[in-house]
């Protein structure tokens, strides 16, 4: 899966190997630890500007705890699970948002693919894209009440299952990952509307049973283009103090040990 997103960063959009951090299990020096994810996260986002675009791939377990402050509708807080997770612990929605999300700063965007089970609602995003009958047809808010302190910064995440449903993964990759690149690779402009209804056709049409879900952290307009690098650049504004940087993050986890 990890390898399958860096192709898609360099081959498609365009990414240069030195604008990527990858963690895998099976790589001595860069084995996914709570530790090594935690510094790997905050090297994503650490000095965001206006402009700039970060992405982060996760393949690997998700799981639940109990919710200790009171936010979750369900009582739990989603996590994902480091390789050494026996001895260290996972890493909480909480945490993430904490990292990832409370401030990044107003024109900075980041853009999350979690391919894993108990995702939906990981890092605890206001809106989400809803479907009735298969069509989507609207994105809705939360409950004011749980919702956490907004951030400036544009946040889209696009996960692999509900909170209650289980990611399903072959030997070596993950049915949202390799739903994602095959339908990018078809048509790399396509909306937040289609790529997400194109990608529940594609896992539908192979017996997954599994429906990737859309959130964010502001209002989306789903007519928009999930991946803005693959579109021709307008006419460019005057030039801030540096270039617009780009920063992508992927995690594979096979928990090999």
């Amino acid at each position: 899966d990890s390898d399958n997103f860096i192709a898609l960063l360099t081959e498609d959009l365009g990414f240069d190997v030195s604008e990527i951090r990858q963690l895998r299990d099976d790589h001595p020096q860069r084995r996914p630890t709570r530790k090594n994810m935690l510094a790997a996260l905050k090297w994503l986002v650490n000095g965001a500007r206006p402009g700039d675009h970060m992405y982060l791939h996760y393949s690997g377990r998700g799981s639940q705890q109990r919710d200790s402050d009171g936010d979750e509708f369900d009582g739990r807080d989603d996590t994902l699970v480091p390789c050494d997770f026996q001895e260290n612990g996972t890493l909480s929605d909480d945490e993430l948002r904490r990292i990832l999300v409370q401030d990044l700063p107003r024109g900075a965007r980041l853009t999350l693919i979690l391919d894993c089970c108990h995702g939906g609602t990981a890092l605890d995003l206001p809106y989400k894209v809803v479907a009735r009958d298969g069509d989507i047809i609207d994105v809705k808010k939360k409950s004011a009440h749980k919702l956490p302190r907004a951030a400036a910064g544009d946040v889209v995440m696009l996960s692999g299952c509900l909170d209650a449903g289980f990611g399903r993964a072959g030997s070596t990759t993950g049915a949202l990952t390799t739903a994602l690149k095959l339908c990018l690779r078809k048509r790399p402009t396509a909306s937040y509307h289609d790529l997400l209804d194109n990608m529940r056709k594609s896992l539908k049409s192979q017996g997954v049973q599994q429906i990737p879900q859309l959130s964010s952290e502001h209002f989306l307009k789903l007519g928009d283009c999930f991946m803005p690098e693959a579109q021709l650049p307008e006419e460019l504004p005057a030039q801030p103090s540096r270039p617009p940087l780009r920063r992508a993050l992927t995690v594979g986890i096979n928990y090999l040990s």
